[in-house]
């Protein structure tokens, strides 16, 4: 799914763009070329910047370059989504018709395991939130689906209230 794209910036000599999705808006990024006198053979080639609420750029993220079997490179980061508590993992693919690149994402399970940066963790870096199977199971907001097998509301605690079988909905709040 593509979640962002980044433009050449001939006044700055920077890649700039944005990264959007439900739970990561970043509406102003930086690539910068890490120079190569300063980087391992096998470190990130760039680091994605992005403005702190004062205005001075940050790092967010590193990019590794990477290549698919038929020779294409493309670039791969994780950016660290506080709110699903997981990585995320992106791919940069440079762009056909212009200077620039496309951002994609996946979840870290269609990856086939490890995480974009390589450390073999096995779940792509996912420290919690999503889960597969289509409910919560544990942690994040929640413990579970509030929703029976035919989408009817059941409750919290699948008894169609909220505790203890009576739903306080229903009982007459003085005012």
């Amino acid at each position: 799914m593509q979640v962002g794209n980044f433009e050449h910036n001939p006044d700055s000599g920077l890649y700039t763009g944005e990264i959007k999705m439900r739970t990561i808006k970043m509406p102003y990024l930086e690539m910068h070329l890490i120079p190569p006198e300063k980087r391992r053979t096998d470190g990130p080639v760039y680091k994605l910047m992005e403005p702190d609420f004062e205005g001075e750029m940050i790092p967010v993220a590193e990019l590794w370059e990477n290549e698919m079997r038929d020779g294409r490179k493309f670039y791969a980061g994780a950016i660290d989504d506080h709110v699903a508590k997981e990585e995320k993992n992106f791919r940069f693919w440079p762009k056909d018709d212009a200077d620039g690149f496309d951002v994609t994402f996946k979840r870290p399970s269609q990856y086939g395991g490890g995480n974009t940066n390589g450390n073999g963790n096995g779940n792509g870096g996912q420290r919690g939130g999503y889960r597969g199977g289509g409910q919560r199971s544990g942690g994040g907001f929640s413990g579970g689906s509030t929703a029976g097998p035919g989408g009817e509301y059941v409750g919290a605690n699948g008894s169609g209230g909220f505790g203890g079988g009576r739903d306080p909905l229903d009982d007459d709040v003085p005012f």
